[in-house]
């Protein structure tokens, strides 16, 4: 049987990619950021607070359910930011493109090649826009079920503290 798959050359290829998307995950981290750090900060002390195992009060809960929205607000403001980013990374990268396709010679594919080739970088500031506009967009709907679940449980501390002074006076 003939081996096609040579385990050294698939492990270095995996070693190349895994680098590589260490990089742009690097890119893509910083980029997002800028625009979610305070809501990061924020969800990272409520997961210390839910860590302590002991219950919330309903200050700390209230605190929660008003400081939560305030951040995603201005994560928001970055969703609209990053469209605009990557738009123009995207128009970058098709220019840069166009002109490398333009300065190749041969047939159309070995210009299409070349061009592609020489705008890698730029392929991949346009993929890192796009992941960083998707990551904020994943981070602010999943803020909105920590603030959701907040709401929920003050809600329901306060039904049963009206249960409660009702059961007292009936």
């Amino acid at each position: 049987m003939i081996e096609l798959i040579e385990e050294s050359k698939v492990r270095s290829i995996k070693h190349t990619v895994e680098e590589n998307s260490q990089v742009l995950e690097r890119v893509v981290d910083s980029i997002v950021q800028k625009y979610n750090k305070e809501l990061d900060e924020e969800v990272e002390k409520i997961k210390l607070l839910l860590d302590d195992k002991t219950t919330l009060d309903d200050s700390e809960i209230e605190h929660l359910v008003m400081r939560i929205p305030v951040f995603m607000y201005y994560a928001s403001n970055g969703i609209e930011t990053l469209g605009v980013e990557s738009d123009m990374a995207k128009a970058v990268k098709l220019d840069i493109y166009n002109q490398r396709y333009m300065e190749s010679s041969g047939t159309i594919k070995d210009k299409e090649a070349n061009a592609s080739y020489l705008t890698l970088n730029e392929s991949m500031i346009e993929i890192a826009f796009q992941r960083a506009y998707k990551k904020l967009k994943t981070k602010l709907e999943m803020a909105e079920h920590v603030f959701s679940g907040a709401k929920k449980v003050l809600t329901k501390r306060m039904q049963d503290t009206e249960m409660v002074i009702k059961d007292k006076y009936n």
